[in-house]
């Protein structure tokens, strides 16, 4: 509604000056003070795959070694590991033991995903700029403006990812032992000092092979957002033309650089294909600096000759900006980013 008001402003303004009227010409000096609306923001947020939080069964070979699964876990016990054998292993489901002097630990890795998502409304920024008039002509006037400007970009998606699943399978050899059962919700969980209060099963420390299988498709829903501030500086010149007594054209471009301090959250629920599910939860802070490009173009209104009102158009371009945290990453790109910016002219 205000973009409507102000552009008949500039119309009444312009065509109904009458001669009488003195000239309007702003002074050497300018500020301008006004509401930038970016558009054409989004963010690409990435799962990058890999094995849950909490789950990592290590190398296929080596022992010594702390290897958990999402069903049990073979760990390095309090002697070491002697003799390459550990009682500090345990496992949660009595299909994991198939009878055949083996015991099967599993861990699911999930493939990579990922989803866009745009601002849906023009992200409110402002900007105070000091505008030099260099040379002033009869059809044109240069001059060279320098700006600050503040933004806050805020982006949430909730698009449901749903990255491949490949289960793993290590088999460990269990030597002749009757492993220990019945518990709830473990068959068996030993802990690290087990064997040094009695006799406790052991089990050789590294699985005798490894072997991967299809294991169908995740399903990770929640909501993952972005928040930064932008703080950004520009410095270029500029060109004016006159149109009538009070209104004109300028366009100018040049340099753009500043910092952007942002936050990066997310909060899932990763449904497996057996029907587990786990909670993924992470964040992330970052500083980053960027330097790129402006271009703008506009009509300024003289209402008087040390105030006055503008409406431009402005293109900046930067580089991408980027935050991760465990497998999740998001990056923020402003490559593209076209703004509607309009405010008020004091001239001295």
């Amino acid at each position: 509604m205000k973009t409507p008001l102000l552009l008949s402003t500039f119309l009444v303004y312009a065509f109904h000056t009458h001669a009488a009227d003195p000239e309007a010409q702003p002074e050497v000096n300018r500020f301008t003070l006004g509401a930038r609306l970016p558009f054409n923001i989004s963010a690409e947020f990435d799962y990058r795959g890999g094995y849950l939080p909490g789950t990592n069964p290590g190398p296929p070979t080596g022992g010594a070694l702390n290897r958990n699964y999402d069903d049990g876990y073979v760990r390095v016990d309090a002697d070491g590991n002697a003799q390459d054998l550990t009682w500090y292993w345990g496992y949660r489901d009595a299909a994991q033991v198939p009878g055949n002097d083996t015991l099967l630990q599993h861990a699911n890795k999930l493939g990579s995903s990922s989803s866009r998502e745009f601002a849906s409304d023009p992200q409110a920024g402002v900007e105070l700029a000091w505008l030099h008039e260099l040379k002033r002509g009869e059809f044109v006037s240069i001059g060279f403006k320098f700006a600050f400007n503040y933004m806050n970009i805020k982006i949430t998606d909730r698009h449901a990812l749903s990255p491949s699943v490949r289960r793993l399978t290590d088999t460990y050899a269990l030597g002749g032992i009757l492993p220990p059962a019945g518990g709830s919700p473990w068959q068996y969980a030993a802990t690290f000092d087990q064997g040094l209060n009695g006799p406790a099963p052991v089990i050789d420390d590294h699985p005798v092979s490894r072997d991967f299988s299809a294991f169908g498709s995740a399903n990770i829903s929640g909501h993952r957002t972005i928040d930064d501030d932008v703080f950004g500086f520009k410095l270029g010149p500029w060109i004016e033309i006159p149109l009538t007594r009070r209104i004109s054209f300028q366009a100018g471009g040049g340099v753009a650089w500043g910092v952007s301090c942002g936050s990066f959250r997310f909060h899932e629920i990763a449904t497996l294909p057996d029907s587990s599910t786990r909670t993924l939860n992470g964040s992330n802070d970052s500083v980053d600096a960027f330097v790129g490009g402006y271009l703008d173009a506009g009509f300024n209104l003289m209402l008087t000759k040390h105030l006055g009102l503008f409406l431009q158009g402005e293109y900046q371009h930067f580089g991408d900006f980027s935050q991760r945290t465990g497998n999740h990453s998001v990056t923020l790109d402003l490559g593209q980013t076209w703004s509607l910016n309009t405010g008020i002219i004091f001239s001295f």
